[in-house]
This record gives structure tokens, C-alpha cells and sequence, in this order.
């Protein structure tokens, strides 16, 4: 039980902070989360994050990306935005978040596949699928400002604690739904 939390745990520290939203790229630069509440062949309604309604034509957007499209629209992402993303991946530890899951994972893989697992999964594959994905959410400027953040000694300190904080909610989580049945009962 302790080791599937753990492994929980990393995955949801690697990708905790990607936000599922409805994203809007404008031709001008601005780029907007929300939800798209209407759209028709020339325009768009959309809600952002903080409630506000906007309305824009299409000839105004440059990319659309829907909440439930993981996959980038754009095949291609520059040198520089690649660089910037793995220059964040080295940041915020994100190779060896990935090599740490799949060492768990082997782990408790069949033992029939654990042989080959070394073989099957490899940790550069997956920082490579990641990458077009953190272009699709990520501006360049974003990507800079989240590296200059992760930089800092709060940042470096919320990494440190993450993981204790997260192990230590589950369990008084855990305890709460326990005495709510031990007292429903």
C-alpha cells in the first residue's frame, strides 16, 4: 500500500502543476485559460480562470487547445523553447522524478516483463513526449519565468517538503474517513 502511494505521489509531483484547461493563443501575443463555453465557425466565448467572459473572432486566435487534447497541435518545437523546457526539466528534477517511477514500477511489474523492463522503458523517451507537451501549455516567457521561480530558495524548499506534505495529507485523509466510519457505525 505504501509503495503504490509513493508512487502516486511522484506522479502527481511531476505533473501537479500542468492545468487542464481550455488554452487560447491570440495572434497579439496573450495567451488565456478557461473553459469555451460557445464556439461557431467565426467565433469564440470563452471563460477564463477568473471568471471573466471574453469574446473573440477567429481571425483574432492563433491556436486553439482543448482540455481533453493532450497531444500538441504544433509537431515541431523550437531549439530555443526546447532548451528553456529542458533547462526547466533539469530545474525541477524531472529526469530523475522519471527514473525514480520507473524504478518503482519495475518493481512492481510482473516478473514475467520485469527482465525486459530496463529494455522496454526508457526515462530519455518519455522527457522527450514531455517536452511538446510543456510547449503546448508553456509559453517561452512562461517557461523563463518558471525557472527563474524554481530557482529560488522557496521553491527549492516546497520541492524538499512536497513529498513529506503529500505522504502526511493522505494519511490524515486516511484517518478522517476512518473515524467517519468507525463513528457512522
Amino acid at each position: 500500500m505504501k509503495k503504490r502511494i509513493f508512487f502516486v505521489l511522484i506522479i502527481l509531483l511531476v505533473f501537479c502543476h500542468m492545468s487542464f484547461a481550455d488554452i487560447l493563443h491570440l495572434k497579439n501575443g496573450k495567451v488565456l485559460r478557461g473553459k469555451i463555453v460557445e464556439e461557431k465557425p467565426y467565433s469564440v466565448k470563452f471563460i477564463s480562470n477568473d471568471n471573466l467572459p471574453y469574446f473573440y473572432y477567429r481571425h483574432e486566435i492563433s491556436k486553439i487547445i482543448k482540455e481533453d487534447k493532450m497531444v500538441p497541435e504544433e509537431e515541431g518545437v523550437s531549439d530555443e523553447k526546447r532548451e528553456l523546457i529542458l533547462k526547466l526539466f533539469d530545474t525541477i528534477n524531472t529526469q530523475e522524478m522519471v527514473r525514480g517511477v520507473l524504478l518503482k514500477a519495475e518493481k512492481e511489474a510482473p516478473e514475467k516483463i520485469r527482465n525486459d523492463f530496463g529494455r522496454l522503458m526508457d526515462a530519455d523517451e518519455i522527457i522527450e513526449l514531455l517536452i511538446p507537451l510543456y510547449s503546448q501549455y508553456y509559453t517561452e516567457e512562461e517557461l523563463t519565468e518558471l525557472i527563474a521561480f524554481f530557482e529560488t530558495s522557496i521553491a527549492k524548499k516546497h520541492f524538499k517538503l512536497a513529498p513529506v506534505i503529500a505522504e502526511a495529507t493522505i494519511k490524515l485523509i486516511l484517518e478522517y474517513i476512518d473515524n467517519k466510519n468507525r463513528n457512522y457505525k
